[in-house]
């Protein structure tokens, strides 16, 4: 009987890797602050709450603070708009962010490209 249950068990669990999340690129412009994550995605007319770490926020923060000669808070102050290639999931048509104010969340697997929007992106 363990050797049945051991088979049943190592052939559940070994036979191969489970599929990989479906990832998908996404570009748009992509401001923050206290309570807000907005990503608005190149040629759609939507916000959505981005979720994730954006790990090239912080550097444009400090560079900003430091140009102002400042002491900025990165979750009061807004950050400078940012340009930004993501790879993620997309949720379906809902509610989601703070106050449920988003059309959609994207959950960020990874961060292709970041870069300050210029003012013609950030409009």
């Amino acid at each position: 009987m363990r050797l049945v249950l051991f088979s049943l068990f190592t052939l559940t669990f070994s036979s191969g890797a489970l599929p990989d999340e479906p990832f998908d690129t996404y570009e748009g412009v992509y401001r923050t602050m206290f309570e807000v994550s907005s990503f608005l995605p190149k040629g759609r007319r939507e916000n959505w709450w981005l979720k994730g770490k954006v790990p090239c926020l912080e550097t444009y923060t400090k560079n900003r603070c430091i140009l102002l000669m400042t002491h900025c808070d990165p979750l009061g102050e807004e950050t400078p708009p940012l340009y930004l290639k993501v790879e993620g999931t997309l949720s379906p048509q809902g509610r989601y962010g703070h106050l449920n104010s988003y059309s959609r969340e994207l959950v960020l697997n990874r961060v292709l490209e970041c870069r300050l929007a210029s003012p013609d992106e950030s409009k």
